[in-house]
C-alpha cells in the first residue's frame, strides 16, 4: 500500500514538471515573437519618421550632439528681391517719432517696404497692404496713446488679418510706470484681430521694443554717471534716446520683417 502511493505520488510530481517545462517554453517562445514583432515595427515607424523629417545633419560639438539647421531655414531675401511690407502705426511725442525711425531701420535692413504713419493718416487699406504691423506708444497712465486706440477700434473682423505678423514698442517716463503694460496691451488689440504676435530679439525684448526716459540711469548724463557703472549707451546726450534702446529697437524692427518674409514663403 505504501508503496503504491508513493508510485501515485512521484508520477504526479513527474507530470507537473513535464506541464511546467511546456508552459515554460511557449511563454519563451511567445516572448520570442513579441519581441520580434516590436523590433519590426519600431524599425518600420523609423524609417517613416527619417522619410518625413527634415534633412538635418548632426554633427558633435564639445562631446554633445546638435542639430545643424538647413542654412536657409531662418534665411532672408534682403531689398531688391525682398517684396515683404512692413506698416509702422504709431501716435506720441516726438523721442516716440526717434523711436520708431530705428524700428524702421531695423526693417529697411531685410526689405525696402517700410511705411510710417501716424493713425490720422492709416486706413485699413493700409493693413491689408502690409504683411506685418508694428504699433508704437507712449505711455500715458499705464494706457497706450487714445489717439491710437482709437484707431485701433476702426479695425474690422471682416477682414482676414490671420497671416499677418504684429508687435509694439513704446516709450516711458518711469522703468515700472505702466511700459509693459502698454506694450501687453496693444498686443492683445492685435491678438483679438488674429495677427501673429512677435516680440524683439533677445529675451530683454520679449514682449517688444521699449525706452525709459525719465530714470536713471537713463536721464541726461554727467560725470558723476561713471561712477555708477553703466554703459555709456545707457546714457541719453542732447536729448536723445541712449544707444541702449535704439539697438533694441532696431533689433525688433528686423525680428518682425525676418518673420514676416518667412510666413510669405
Amino acid at each position: 500500500m505504501y508503496g503504491a502511493l508513493s508510485l501515485d505520488h512521484s508520477t504526479k510530481t513527474k507530470y507537473s514538471f513535464q506541464r511546467m517545462n511546456i508552459l515554460l517554453l511557449a511563454i519563451t517562445f511567445l516572448s520570442f515573437i513579441g519581441v520580434v514583432y516590436l523590433a519590426t515595427e519600431m524599425q518600420s515607424i523609423r524609417e517613416q519618421l527619417l522619410v518625413n523629417q527634415p534633412a538635418f545633419k548632426s554633427m558633435r560639438i564639445d562631446n554633445t550632439f546638435a542639430q545643424e539647421m538647413p542654412q536657409n531655414l531662418f534665411s532672408t531675401t534682403q531689398h531688391g528681391n525682398n517684396t515683404t511690407q512692413i506698416l509702422i502705426v504709431h501716435a506720441g511725442d516726438a523721442w516716440l517719432k526717434q523711436f520708431g525711425q530705428q524700428v524702421a531701420q531695423g526693417a529697411k535692413s531685410i526689405t525696402k517696404n517700410v511705411k510710417i504713419l501716424h493713425p490720422s493718416n492709416a486706413t485699413i487699406n493700409d493693413v491689408l497692404w502690409a504683411d506685418a504691423l508694428v504699433l508704437g506708444s507712449n505711455v500715458y497712465n499705464a494706457n497706450p496713446d487714445p489717439e491710437l486706440l482709437a484707431w485701433l477700434a476702426t479695425l474690422s473682423f471682416h477682414y482676414d488679418l490671420s497671416s499677418k505678423v504684429a508687435s509694439a514698442f513704446v516709450l516711458a517716463g518711469g522703468i515700472s510706470a505702466g511700459e509693459e503694460l502698454v506694450m501687453t496691451s496693444l498686443l492683445h488689440a492685435a491678438l483679438i484681430f488674429q495677427f501673429i504676435v512677435v516680440g524683439g530679439d533677445t529675451w530683454t525684448s520679449a514682449f517688444g521694443a521699449s525706452a525709459i526716459m525719465g530714470e536713471g540711469p537713463f536721464h541726461l548724463k554727467t560725470t558723476n554717471n561713471i561712477l555708477h557703472g553703466w554703459p555709456n549707451e545707457c546714457y541719453r546726450q542732447n536729448n536723445e534716446i541712449p544707444q541702449y534702446f535704439f539697438d533694441k529697437a532696431f533689433g525688433l524692427g528686423r525680428r518682425i520683417a525676418q518673420v514676416a518674409t518667412k510666413l510669405k514663403v
